[in-house]
């Protein structure tokens, strides 16, 4: 029952993990952490290692904010950068070389917690108790790749692919060779198995929806309250291209209506206590009951 949040950090967070970790294991009952990472999120810090070479261009680190740090409006001011297309020979340059910057700031800031997490097993280790651990996350981010930056933005596979490693007591060697979800977390955590996801999975982000059968992936809007196609892809293949909407099979439809059909019966969202509101805070994504 105990609950504790702090700032997602890697420091905090692993300095919270150890001492989290010295308390429980003095008790004989299993514990249960969950940590979270906020490091390779908006807003980015530069990478320890940065190529002086290829330092930020001016009219770029002038749009850093006072902790030198890449913020969203300066992500909005890329992205418009490298889709205009009548952008001068210099103004290119100076923009390719921005998101090499960026691209290497994000590696920085997963190096960080990948240090973080090492530090967090070796202290589990120690303790000798039988330990399963999962790595997961909620989301990926663009750095460039069809011309968007950031999140929340798109159901690209850049954003909807995250790492899903489960390691530690009774896990066998292995890997899946469906890719599960993140409904699979608890289930995957008790059996130390990775829980295949079902026949057609689901995404939703706002208005954009997304589905996958195993080899065909459609992408969708609802902008407007109006189903819209927007792509469909092999999963093997690429994005960039739209196969028709005359390809679409059967399975895929039927599930996006049915999925549709039960959305309009949800009850409607009720706002969190304050408790959870301070855990939301906390980890980033708050705002408080006047801002929900």
């Amino acid at each position: 029952k105990d609950r504790v949040a702090t700032e997602g950090a890697a420091p905090s967070v692993v300095a919270s993990a150890q001492h989290l970790i010295r308390h429980f294991s003095k008790k004989d009952r299993p514990f249960f952490l969950f940590l979270h990472f906020m490091d390779p999120h908006t807003a980015y810090r530069p990478a320890e290692n940065t190529d002086p070479a290829r330092q930020l261009p001016q009219q770029w680190n002038d749009k850093l904010d006072a902790w030198g740090r890449v913020q969203p409006p300066f992500l909005d001011d890329l992205e418009r950068a490298l889709r205009n297309s009548a952008l001068g020979a210099e103004d290119e340059e100076s923009a390719s070389v921005a998101l090499d910057w960026v691209r290497s700031a994000y590696d920085g800031e997963v190096n960080r917690v990948d240090r973080a997490v090492g530090e967090i097993l070796a202290m589990l280790e120690q303790t000798g108790r039988p330990t399963r651990l999962l790595l997961t996350a909620d989301h990926g981010e663009h750095l460039g790749e069809h011309g968007l930056l950031d999140h929340a933005n798109s159901l690209y596979e850049e954003l909807v692919q995250v790492p899903f490693v489960l390691w530690g007591a009774g896990v066998q060697a292995g890997e899946s060779s469906l890719a599960p979800g993140l409904e699979q977390v608890a289930a995957s955590l008790q059996s130390g198995t990775i829980i295949p996801p079902p026949a057609v999975s689901i995404a939703r982000d706002g208005h954009r929806l997304a589905l996958w059968d195993g080899q065909w992936k459609w992408r969708l809007s609802t902008e407007g309250g109006s189903v819209q196609h927007l792509g469909l892809h092999a999963v093997a293949g690429s994005e960039e291209g739209d196969l028709g909407e005359d390809l679409v099979p059967l399975a895929l439809r039927r599930r996006m209506e049915a999925f549709l059909a039960a959305e309009k019966k949800l009850a409607p969202a009720t706002l969190a206590d304050e408790e959870t509101w301070a855990l939301l805070d906390a980890m980033g994504y708050g705002g408080g009951p006047e801002n929900p």
